[in-house]
């Protein structure tokens, strides 16, 4: 049975500067949403198609956003503390000033962000 948040479309909203700390977004569809600035601490986005979503300036420390879709998202600034990006895609993501150092990253993903380092 599928997620039930993996038919719920949010592509294209403004969800700039909301406190979302834990929401359940397994599955979401998120592409090109405006969550910058947004709290996502602690919360759950496996599997979330954010692909060029604005994540600018979010929190995103503790999420587990293991198998996102986060190709062309941009993440410029955005705090991923403790962050699990295990098996997600980061292909083409502005990683613009954020701090990846504990967050473990596969080879390939160090690869693609080895141009962002801080």
């Amino acid at each position: 049975m599928p997620h039930p948040a993996a038919h719920h479309s949010f592509a294209h909203h403004d969800l700039s500067r909301m406190q979302l700390c834990g929401v359940d977004l397994d599955g979401a569809i998120l592409r090109r949403a405006d969550l910058s600035r947004s709290d996502l601490s602690r919360a759950h986005l496996r599997g979330a198609h954010l692909e060029h979503a604005d994540l600018s300036g979010a929190n995103l420390s503790d999420a587990d956003m293991s198998g996102a879709y986060l190709r062309g998202a941009n993440l410029t600034h955005a705090y991923l503390k403790g962050v699990n990006l295990e098996g997600a895609d980061l292909r083409d993501a502005d990683l613009t000033g954020v701090n990846l150092s504990g967050v473990d990253l596969s080879p390939q993903q160090q690869e693609i962000v080895a141009h962002f380092a801080i």
